[in-house]
């Protein structure tokens, strides 16, 4: 009995420290909500990196999935969280279906140049998407790989994102409606 709770404990502390010491990976949006026909702008950041110590990031890899139903994404441009020296990195981005893409980024800096320079939190990833339906469009990551400057996997805990679309109300409408209900009323006190 003893023993298997020495191993309880053991692997609860294991699990708070492999969680303590993870990276978070957040999707960002600029809007909870909006209007078809606008642009929103979705950000992938990364945060608690070590910000001048190990751990830094050094490479990612995963797929960014999109309702494509409620969303067209118009832009996408990478960070320079990798780019810490000017030498730039190895960028790709391949679409796998009409809603998801894979995003990858491999660091030419070494890792002790990351370690030092590298802040613990910055944007990898912009995109911005038209609204072209009314509905709540969500936005996710999945198969994720971080990894430090020398390859080494980094534990990752990770933030989904959703936003809600509306339809625009049709203004005259709804001024005309309200006309006929003043009149209504108007009529209805006369008698």
């Amino acid at each position: 009995m003893k023993y298997y709770r020495t191993v309880a404990i053991a692997t609860m502390l294991l699990t708070f420290t492999l969680s303590a010491n993870a990276a978070l990976l957040s999707i960002v949006a600029d809007k909870t909500d909006m209007l078809v026909g606008e642009e929103l702008t979705v950000e992938i950041v990364v945060s608690e990196l070590g910000g001048g110590n190990a751990p830094s990031l050094g490479a990612f890899d995963f797929n960014f999935e999109f309702d494509d139903v409620v969303f067209s994404i118009q832009t996408l441009d990478f960070g320079t969280g990798l780019d810490v020296l000017g030498f730039g990195s190895l960028q790709g981005a391949s679409f796998l279906d009409d809603n998801l893409v894979n995003l990858f980024e491999l660091s030419l800096d070494t890792a002790d140049d990351l370690n030092m320079l590298q802040s613990d939190s910055f944007t990898l990833i912009e995109m911005t998407f038209a609204a072209i339906t009314a509905g709540v469009g969500k936005f996710s990551v999945e198969n994720v790989i971080l990894s430090d400057g020398l390859g080494d996997l980094i534990n990752t805990q990770i933030n989904q994102a959703q936003v809600a679309v509306l339809s625009p109300v049709n203004a005259p409408a709804s001024v005309s409606l309200l006309l006929v209900s003043i009149i209504a009323l108007k009529f209805r006190n006369r008698l």
